[in-house]
């Protein structure tokens, strides 16, 4: 199967009262569509980005780096995840990201 590669285009407005403060652009090439994004932590310097090719990919500096997370996720038995299908701010502590998904195994 043939995986496209699709750019992300990140685009980060920051406004002071009326005025345009700061504009941010980034650009990232990932495995497929765009499925989810979710922006977090103090300042939503922080970006999870999930592909259509279940693929989670994070940047702590608002887009300018990013990691593939998915071959760092596993279960409790240390098996790999393999579908992440959300990304939602702990409610305890909103500097934490709980991730939903799950993991396969077959044997």
């Amino acid at each position: 199967a043939m995986r496209h590669l699709h750019n992300l285009f990140l685009v980060f407005l920051a406004f002071c009262g009326t005025c345009l403060a700061d504009v941010y652009y980034a650009e990232k090439t990932i495995d497929g569509e765009t499925a989810g994004m979710r922006w977090m932590g103090k300042d939503e310097q922080v970006l999870f980005v999930r592909s259509a090719h279940n693929q989670l990919y994070r940047s702590g500096d608002r887009g300018q780096n990013w990691v593939n997370l998915m071959d760092q996720l596993t279960d409790k038995q240390g098996r790999p995840a393999s579908m992440i299908q959300d990304v939602i701010s702990n409610p305890l502590d909103p500097s934490k990201a709980l991730l939903v998904g799950f993991s396969t195994t077959h044997g």
